[in-house]
This record gives C-alpha cells, structure tokens and sequence, in this order.
C-alpha cells in the first residue's frame, strides 16, 4: 500500500511526523487489503512504540513463515533489528546474493552493520558492490572515500573525493 510506502521514506529521511501520519492512514484502511500487505502494515504500525514491538516481531515471523521467497517480507524482518548481528548479515546476504534485491537501503543497512562490527573492508567491499548497482549516483563515491579513511586508506579515499568532484 501507498500509505506504508510513503511511511517507509519518510522515516528514512527522519521526518518522524509524516512517517507516523502516513503508517496510521495506512493502518486505518487495512482491513480492505490481501493479507501479506495488511500483516506488514500492522508491524510496521507496532514497531513505532517499544512495548508493541514484540507483537510487530510475530507478525514478521508469521509473514516469513507465509512468504519465505518474498524479498520485501525477509528485508523488512531483518530491517526491525530483531536479530542478533550475524542473523542481520545473512538475512541481508540473503536479499543481496541469492534473490539479488539491490536497493539503496539494502545497501546502506549492510554497510552501516559491517561498519558497527569494525568490518571495514567489507563495508568497502560492499558499498562498492552498490557503486556497480547505482554507478550514476555520484554521491557513493564519496561514501566510498569515507569508507576508505576507515580502512586508513588516504590516497584511495583521496582519489575518490577527487573522482567524485570531476564527476
């Protein structure tokens, strides 16, 4: 449905406001949904408060149970944080190699968690899978750099501040 869609951005963009208002009109209208949409929206809806999100972890693990080949059902599990580290890898290894789901946010949640575990190099090797998905949006090349300053690379972080600025 639109409405958990149009939730979903937001929150990305941390506009908590819009993101709550568009995951409550889109609970409100669920009951006139097929199932798989109406259960993801209902989790969507209990992750928003601490106290409900054990609930919002049943529904996902009734969704996997119900569509284990949809994609969207295993990213949005593995996106609640419900697992520890190494479930979160595979669930998101899972999306990126075996069903070959390439997204924006796939990619950044990988990153980011290879980075949190001090996986460096393949929080690299990562995103630069996503420069080969995305190759137009020049703005990876300098979270590649950043990447690279991690790793205590300068001159590669360095080239690629500079091949993003003659891009």
């Amino acid at each position: 449905m639109d409405y958990r869609k149009l939730s979903a951005m937001y929150e990305t963009r941390s506009d908590v406001v819009k993101s709550y208002q568009y995951i409550a009109k889109a609970y409100e209208l669920r009951g006139k949904l097929p199932e798989k949409e109406r259960l993801l929206i209902e989790a969507s809806w209990l992750m928003q408060k601490e106290e409900d999100k054990p609930r919002a972890h049943e529904i996902f693990h009734k969704l996997v149970e119900l569509y284990p080949d949809d994609f969207l059902v295993r990213f949005q599990h593995a996106y609640t944080g419900e697992f520890d580290y190494e479930e979160r890898l595979k669930a998101y290894d899972y999306l990126l190699h075996v069903k070959n789901y390439k997204s924006t946010p796939l990619f950044v949640n990988l990153t980011s968690l290879y980075c949190y575990l001090e996986e460096y190099s393949k929080a690299r090797a990562c995103w630069e899978e996503s420069l080969l998905a995305f190759p137009s949006e020049k703005w990876r090349r300098l979270v590649l750099g950043f990447l690279f300053i991690l790793e205590g690379n300068l001159e590669a972080a360095r080239g690629e501040f500079e091949r993003a600025a003659r891009e």
